[in-house]
């Protein structure tokens, strides 16, 4: 089961979640001061391909997390934050109206976690 719909998510939109994401992440590394995003971007890519099996995390509690880790997550929500939020909810919705496979669009729904906060959480 588990195969079946890693491959029904690729051919539904993981293909281009991993395509999206790796393009933008090659065009923040070209500056220096988006190396960091770039690579939390090529992260996500991975978790485009396929999201099932993967538990997120945060990668700290809340007391013991770092100032750059909440001024990166601060500065991620405008430009690239909100549009992948835009993205994975869209795409969620139009998984859950069409009927085409309803834990397609959960797990669109728990990527907006991931995409929101990137910095505070991560993925296993």
């Amino acid at each position: 089961m588990d195969s079946w719909r890693s491959l029904i998510w690729f051919v539904f939109g993981g293909w281009t979640l991993w395509l999206l994401y790796t393009l933008a992440g090659i065009v923040l590394c070209l500056s220096l001061a988006g190396i960091p995003y770039g690579f939390k971007l090529f992260t996500l890519s991975w978790m485009g391909i396929n999201p099932f099996e993967k538990e997120i995390s945060d990668r700290a509690p809340p007391l013991r997390r770092g100032f750059p880790d909440e001024f990166a997550t601060i500065i991620w929500m405008f430009p690239w934050g909100i549009m992948a939020f835009i993205i994975h909810v869209l795409c969620a919705t139009f998984f859950m109206v069409t009927f085409v496979r309803r834990d397609l669009g959960g797990e669109h729904l728990r990527l907006v976690a991931l995409t929101l906060q990137p910095f505070l959480r991560d993925f296993k």
